[in-house]
C-alpha cells in the first residue's frame, strides 16, 4: 500500500492502492474481489456519486482518473493547464489560481466561474460550492454563466463575527 487512504465503495468493498493498481477487497478477510491498473501513480481515492451511479475518482495533483463502481477500466479526465485537483469535497474539484474552478459530468470537466474574493470549497452533482470567509457569503454555481446567483449569507450570532467558511460539504 502506497499511503493512500483505504475507502469503501457504496458496495461495501474495501478500495485500496496496491503497485499501481486499486485493488477492491472483501473487508472481511481481505480477499481480492477485483483489480484494477491505474492510469498514474495515485495519492487519493474517492467514491462519490453522480446522480444515481456510483463511481470511483483517483487523483494526483493534477491528475484525474474516474470509472463507474462496476466498471474494469479508468478513464483519464483532461485536466486543463495549471489545474489543481482535489478530491477533498463530495465530488472531485479541479482549481486553477485564476478564479476557474471545473466540476466533473462524467468524464468531462464543466467550467465554473468562481466569485472576485471567493475561493472554490467543493463541488457537489455538478454545483460549484464557493465561498468569501471574510464577508460570510456562500455560492452555489450550477452553471458557467458569467452572471452569478447570488450568494447566501452565513449569519453570525449577536457579537460574533464570521471568521472564514474552510469547508463545505453537499449543497
Amino acid at each position: 500500500s502506497e499511503d493512500v487512504p483505504a475507502v469503501l465503495d457504496g458496495s461495501g468493498r474495501l478500495l485500496v492502492v496496491e503497485d499501481g493498481e486499486l485493488v477492491a477487497r472483501a473487508p472481511k478477510d481481505g480477499q481480492e474481489i477485483q483489480r484494477i491498473e491505474l492510469p498514474f501513480k495515485a495519492d487519493a481515492v474517492k467514491v462519490y456519486s453522480e446522480g444515481d451511479q456510483e463511481r470511483i475518482a483517483v487523483a494526483s495533483g493534477r491528475e484525474l482518473a474516474v470509472m463507474d463502481e462496476e466498471a474494469d477500466e479508468f478513464s483519464t479526465v483532461e485536466v486543463p493547464e495549471g489545474g489543481q485537483v482535489s478530491l477533498e469535497g463530495s465530488d472531485p474539484l479541479v482549481t486553477s489560481e485564476d478564479q476557474r474552478a471545473w466540476v466533473l459530468e462524467g468524464t468531462e470537466l464543466r467550467e465554473r466561474i468562481v466569485p472576485a474574493g471567493a475561493e472554490a470549497l467543493a463541488a457537489d452533482d455538478g454545483a460549484l460550492i464557493a465561498a468569501n470567509g471574510d464577508e460570510g457569503k456562500v455560492w452555489k454555481i450550477t452553471t458557467s454563466d458569467p452572471e452569478l446567483p447570488d450568494p447566501a449569507s452565513i449569519e453570525a450570532p449577536k457579537d460574533y463575527e464570521v471568521a472564514g467558511i474552510p469547508a463545505a460539504n453537499g449543497s
